[in-house]
């Protein structure tokens, strides 16, 4: 029945248009569409539970079908706006990967499960809220085992994956240690300030969330480290690139670069790729070297003086912009389904480098071609989410402000989400810095 469930919802995920013989009155066809799929759903996802709950099953195979199922509910919660029970299935597939790993991996299937369960593992990090803590600064012998288990069956593009949801964790991590550190709050009281802060805006439980848990607190210095190493992984990474996935980069014109005014030259560098996929890789490595990088980090975070606009954009930046102008929208939005594709990129490079000429980029020329290509359920959510996020911080920027964290409300949903106006954000908490110094604040979403 968990098997039922999950493929009628990947129906809902890839239908462009309603199902044949769908003759239902409506004022909006396809707003009736997905509210069908969603009730169908639902309710052989009941079911699905129940069955689960009730099973005796014994063996290698039991166990691996157990690990399958909760992924499959952990991806579909996280869809219908349940992401607290996102987040249990996923510690629960933890239990049963600690408990059960060598029996999973004898499976002729099994290697590829658990490939998924470890990719899924690090693309939640990029789904918590920033202030949630750190895998690395759980101190437990689970926590650590589940980190050893997932490094055992994660290589090439997952490696690369995991890479950049720790550097985007470790630098969201920064901005909130930068930020209190401002304001003279101690490294080691860091966690809890920005627990209540949230808990306070989005009036959500957060300060009580780590309860139980043994945490070690990370000190600015520790976090600079673990960032180095990550981009010194991402270099390995991109050493040992075939030759076959590396782009083809024409030659840059000597006059060419971004317009200093907020919009961009005609030089915009088209590079080439044999194979789509090596796109997406090549998209993903430069997005954790972004994050990672020192230089880029000293640019807009950590450097005492308020970044120049009129500079030119780091090189780095430069070739993200490059990569993403070559992206197939029809085929990579795809992989916004389930973890970290290009509109999710998009919204964290706006993060990263925020930056006149970057967003506008993004929502003039970048978005508009995505859009016909996401019409409804999951993709449209997600186009319209990140068109809120890149928008808001385009607002900050004029407003003379920089934002390095915009963390929407919805994604503090803890039952399913049936009413489609909740794919849209109402406010966002904002971390960032101005002339005078950092802030944070909350800003409503027009």
């Amino acid at each position: 029945m968990s098997l039922a469930a999950a493929n009628l919802h990947q129906l809902h995920l890839m239908n462009q248009g309603f199902p044949p013989g769908d003759s239902t009155p409506s004022s909006n066809p396809q707003m009736t569409t997905i509210s069908f799929y969603k009730q169908q759903a639902i309710s052989l996802y009941a079911t699905a539970v129940k069955t689960l709950s009730n099973a005796s099953l014994e063996g290698s195979d039991a166990v691996g079908l157990y690990l399958t199922a909760v992924l499959l509910l952990s991806l579909f919660e996280w869809d219908f706006g349940s992401a607290g029970s996102y987040f249990t299935h996923l510690d629960g597939a933890d239990t049963i990967v600690c408990l059960g790993f060598e029996n999973i991996i004898s499976l002729p299937w099994g290697p590829l499960i658990l490939r998924s369960w470890a990719i899924l593992r690090h693309t939640k990090f990029t789904r918590q809220l920033p202030f949630r803590p750190l895998e690395r600064e759980k101190f437990s012998e689970t926590d650590r085992k589940t980190s050893q288990l997932s490094s055992r069956v994660l290589d090439g593009t997952g490696n690369l994956q995991a890479l950049l949801t720790d550097a985007f964790a470790l630098r969201n991590r920064l901005v909130l240690q930068i930020c209190s550190e401002k304001q003279g709050i101690e490294d080691h009281c860091a966690l809890q300030y920005w627990r209540l802060w949230y808990s306070k805006v989005f009036g959500f439980p957060y300060a009580s969330e780590v309860q139980g848990h043994h945490l070690t607190e990370m000190h600015k210095s520790q976090i600079l480290d673990s960032l180095y190493q990550n981009e010194v992984q991402l270099r390995v990474w991109r050493e040992a690139l075939p030759r076959i996935a590396e782009p083809t980069i024409p030659h840059m014109p000597s006059n060419s670069n971004i317009d200093c005014r907020g919009g961009f030259s005609p030089h915009i560098l088209h590079w080439t790729f044999l194979q789509h996929e090596n796109v997406l890789n090549y998209l993903n490595y430069l997005m954790g070297r972004i994050i990672s990088s020192r230089e880029v980090l000293d640019l807009y975070l950590l450097d005492d003086n308020f970044p120049d606009p009129l500079l030119p954009l780091h090189p780095l930046i430069v070739d993200a912009l490059s990569v993403i102008e070559t992206l197939d929208p029809e085929n990579s939005i795809k992989h916004d389904i389930y973890g970290n594709g290009p509109l999710w990129i998009f919204g964290a490079l706006s993060t990263c480098a925020p930056d006149l000429r970057v967003v506008n980029y993004l929502l003039d020329v970048v978005l508009p071609r995505f859009r016909p290509f996401g019409s409804c359920g999951p993709l449209l959510e997600t186009i319209i989410q990140e068109t809120q996020i890149i928008t808001c911080i385009k607002s900050e920027i004029e407003r003379g402000r920089l934002t390095f964290l915009c963390d929407p409300d919805v994604v503090l949903t803890a039952d399913f989400a049936l009413d489609e106006e909740s794919m849209v954000y109402t406010k966002m908490a904002v971390v960032g810095r101005h002339r005078q110094g950092f802030h944070r604040d909350v800003v409503a979403v027009d």
